[in-house]
């Protein structure tokens, strides 16, 4: 093992005995020896996926160039990294994890930091709904598991979220063109294993498509940027065929940048 010197500890003496026949005796403190070199060793994540988020998420891989300090620093650097782990566990449904550290002793070579895991058991996603503020008109109806949630199955954080996302964007399709997410409320059944979503989206009021207007336009005339329309005055506003519009008009290729958008405040 390659070692630097630490921080250098002052000599300590203490007055243990003083007399005519005793000498004054004194204690050294071992000055802690910095680790230039050590290898990570993580067990029990339950997939090669999650192995190799760990390995580019977690500072005991990241700072490994640098060494440590001691030992001593080295576990602080990867009972840091813990709760790294409890996020990674908890976004594949594994909410009972918990992870041991353990550094080698002094004298080992190469010197071994090891997060040991034991992920719990995989909970199961019961149910998600969708709570709409202010809806008005006749929203669509979301269905969880049309959306992609993983309902009855391990409840994984990215679907979970792709699922409001997708609500978000069904209502944006429907004319709710202010719809959003705002929050969640999960609750967990230790006993059944089980996780329970409530998803609060920002409705609004339905829109339909109103006048347009362009903004930064000198050298095209906006008739012409007007035959690129594929929506008409009148119709249901839809969040597509916005972005199609954009993506029409970028593809003329006469502009550096094109933002197709509602008014940022919704009108009355």
């Amino acid at each position: 093992m390659l070692a630097r010197p630490g921080s250098i500890i002052a000599l300590i003496s203490a007055l243990v005995g003083c007399s005519a026949t005793e000498p004054l005796l004194g204690e050294v403190s071992r000055p802690e020896i910095g680790v230039e070199v050590y290898q990570t060793v993580v067990t029990g994540l339950p997939d090669p996926q999650m192995t190799a988020l760990a390995e580019q998420s977690l500072a005991v891989y990241r700072l490994s160039d640098e060494g440590a300090q001691s030992r001593a620093f080295l576990r602080r650097r990867a009972e840091g990294d813990v709760p790294v782990i409890d996020r990674l566990l908890r976004a594949e449904g594994y909410y009972e994890g918990a992870t041991t550290v353990t550094v080698s002793p002094e004298g080992e070579v190469p010197v071994t930091v090891t997060l040991a895991v034991v992920p719990g058991p995989r909970y199961t996603l019961a149910s998600q709904t969708f709570s709409l503020l202010d809806a008005g008109g006749s929203p669509p109806r979301l269905d969880a598991a049309a959306l992609g949630a993983p309902v009855r199955g391990p409840a994984t954080a990215a679907d979970i979220l792709a699922a409001e996302d997708a609500a978000v964007g069904t209502l944006q399709r429907a004319g709710y063109a202010y719809a959003r997410f705002l929050g969640r409320d999960a609750e967990a059944d230790p006993e059944a294993k089980t996780i329970t979503v409530v998803s609060t989206l920002q409705a609004g009021r339905p829109y339909s498509f109103g006048p347009v207007a362009f903004r930064g336009v000198t050298a095209v005339e906006e008739r012409y940027l007007r035959t690129y329309l594929t929506f008409r005055e009148g119709d249901r506003f839809d969040a597509v065929r916005l972005r199609d519009y954009q993506r029409e008009l970028a593809e003329t290729e006469l502009f550096t940048a094109v933002t197709v958008a509602p008014p940022e405040d919704p009108p009355p």
